[in-house]
């Protein structure tokens, strides 16, 4: 029995060994979506408080106007938006330590973030930290742990098999066109390509498992608790989503919101109804607006922001 142990043991050592090699050879070149979170990091790092701060995935790349939000404010704006597919917490967590008294933070996750993408999508956290190796130090949960770990087998097996392909994969979205802000601007005046057929967001809801949402407010109350501690002031609203997909589904909608609504213990500004857009307002996806659409939600945010700006003023404990 104990022959046995060694012998299991010391293979998956060697798997383990083997796995790891074959991923760090993968080099994520810098024509790669995902490396523009070099610039969004350099920048919520630089930019002075107080600033305000949006942090969510990509439904804020491509559906924020950044200097629309400074106009209103007269304060500077960082926009984390990236990628929803490496999960909330993650998403979260990359900018914690980087805020600091006197921030405004808006959380605007996708709703794929409270259900199936709430830890990630297997192989996504694994490239981004691979493009950015320090951001390993974020991992610390088994969920995201284990995304990591299936995330690096497959992966190493794909660059295994298919190296020259992989070595030379570009994405259909540029890092170089990120303006300075952090906003997507490289769809501005494209054509929808939008499908509804085409996207998860169609099956979501019939894939809902509340404790995946209950598990998302946890992860929303217990980051906006220790921001308050420094005091930043955090508040939620929601991802922009196509009308065709709210009809369908509408009562389950109403149904996370009123959760969310009862069980939040920060401000949100707005309801899902609020940032319901025509489907030919989508671009790729069911959270990426085309540029003119972008604006009105910006707008739309703006004054509800205001508003609850002075609704904090004049009641501080809120």
């Amino acid at each position: 029995m104990n022959k046995f142990l060694i012998k299991s043991a010391s293979f998956l050592l060697l798997y383990i060994i083997l796995q790891s090699a074959l991923f760090s050879s993968y080099t994520v070149g810098p024509e790669r979506y995902v490396t523009a979170y070099r610039g969004k990091k350099a920048r919520i790092q630089a930019v002075p408080s107080p600033k305000l701060v949006l942090l969510g995935d990509s439904n804020l790349a491509f559906g924020i106007h950044s200097p629309l939000i400074e106009e209103t404010f007269e304060i500077p704006v960082v926009n984390t938006g990236l990628i929803g597919t490496i999960g909330l917490k993650f998403s979260l967590d990359l900018y914690a330590d980087d805020l600091v008294k006197g921030d405004i933070v808006l959380i605007i996750p996708s709703y794929g973030l409270f259900g199936s993408h709430l830890y990630g999508k297997e192989g996504h956290i694994a490239f981004l930290i691979r493009a950015f190796p320090e951001t390993f130090q974020h991992l610390r949960s088994y969920h995201q742990m284990k995304q990591f770990i299936l995330g690096v087998t497959r992966g190493a097996w794909s660059f295994l098999l298919h190296r020259e392909k992989l070595l030379t994969l570009t994405d259909d979205h540029s890092p170089k066109d990120f303006e300075e802000h952090g906003d997507f601007v490289g769809h501005y005046g494209l054509a929808s390509r939008y499908e509804e057929k085409d996207h998860i967001e169609s099956n979501l809801w019939e894939s809902f498992i509340p404790s995946r949402q209950k598990d998302a407010i946890s992860i929303l109350n217990a980051f906006a608790e220790e921001q308050a501690k420094k005091g930043v002031k955090v508040f939620l609203s929601f991802s922009p989503y196509p009308r065709g997909v709210f009809l369908k589904h509408f009562r389950a909608i109403d149904a996370f919101y009123k959760v969310l609504h009862s069980s939040l213990k920060f401000p949100i500004l707005g309801t899902p109804k609020e940032f319901i857009f025509p489907d030919r307002d989508f671009f790729d996806t069911s959270s990426h607006l085309s540029g003119e659409a972008g604006v009105v939600r910006t707008r739309r945010l703006s004054s509800l922001l205001a508003e609850a700006l002075k609704e904090t003023e004049l009641h501080p404990e809120k």
